[in-house]
């Protein structure tokens, strides 16, 4: 008789912790970040705005090139000087991809992606109504600047947003796809409203795109839940490195040709540009909390993915 009311109360306890481990696993799964996984016109709306911003990356670059010509005889540059229309947007473009992806993974890619979307679009058509030469080649590098800021964001999103590894390769592989289009698209549709209008229409183009697709990027694109890390570093000191030593050697390579690859300013650049590379791969291993931990250069394919990143 005195053993019933033990079971019973057996039971009831284990019931409330039945109850009660339910509630808090219920808890914790809630609290978990769940990944991203758009469906239907969603998943294409996303793909296109993350794509767009690749294409007009490219296609901007490439249309300065057939757009050269007629820009050296409008603003009358000299030879030396009008190959920095396109060197100041890839020097830029170059160099400042690694503190971009810092920022957004410090915070969010997607205010990243379109600030630098928006930014692209404006400095474009501070380049259309550019009157001298130095005023392009300042507004050329700051549209580097925004492009930069769309590139790791854009992939921080895809992966993100595209969590099944087939799927995620799938949306990178359209992604790299674009850049190709916007590559084959810029010189011919430089080369024929250069020709047939005015090179300043080539820069009100990819404003007249840019600047729409950067709002629509902003209400349309998720904020996907990221989950909570410790509270971690700029990494200053090699973000700074690693971008002086691309800006030297970006540098050396889009003057070499001009100055010629003998000169010891080219060569002087060069060893420089090593160096600085050196002293970067160094301050990565002895930091903290690197921008780029030395364990992401052993994994298959990231280096050859990091350089041609910087084409």
């Amino acid at each position: 008789m005195s053993l019933a009311p033990s079971l019973a109360d057996t039971e009831k306890t284990v019931c409330v912790d039945c109850r009660t481990t339910t509630n808090t696993a219920t808890v914790n799964v809630q609290e978990k970040p769940v990944p991203l996984s758009p469906k239907g016109w969603t998943k294409v709306a996303i793909v296109s705005v993350l794509c767009s911003a690749q294409f007009f990356d490219i296609f901007n670059a490439c249309a300065s090139i057939a757009a050269l010509p007629s820009i050296g005889t409008a603003l009358n540059f000299t030879p030396g000087v009008l190959q920095w229309v396109l060197a100041a947007y890839t020097l830029t473009f170059a160099a400042f991809q690694v503190p971009s992806g810092r920022l957004s993974d410090l915070y969010h890619p997607k205010p990243i992606f379109c600030i630098g979307y928006l930014a692209l679009g404006v400095f474009s058509i501070l380049c259309a109504v550019s009157v001298h030469p130095i005023m392009l080649i300042v507004f050329r590098a700051m549209s580097g600047i925004g492009a930069a800021m769309t590139i790791p964001s854009a992939i921080a999103m895809i992966v993100q947003s595209f969590p099944d590894p087939k799927e995620q390769s799938t949306v990178l592989g359209i992604y790299g796809a674009f850049g190709a289009i916007g590559n084959c698209a810029g010189f011919i549709i430089g080369g024929v409203v250069s020709a047939k209008a005015s090179w300043r229409w080539v820069f009100y183009i990819i404003a007249i795109a840019a600047i729409p697709f950067s709002i629509f990027a902003f209400f349309f694109l998720p904020a996907v839940a990221i989950e909570e890390k410790e509270k971690r570093d700029l990494d200053l000191l090699g973000i700074s490195t690693l971008t002086t030593a691309l800006i030297l050697f970006v540098y050396a390579l889009s003057d070499g040709s001009d100055q010629g690859w003998g000169s010891p300013q080219i060569i002087v650049t060069l060893i420089l540009s090593v160096v600085i590379f050196v002293a970067f791969f160094v301050v990565e291993r002895v930091t903290t909390d690197p921008a780029i931990p030395p364990r992401l250069w052993r994994i298959k394919n990231f280096a050859p993915m990091f350089f041609y990143s910087l084409r």
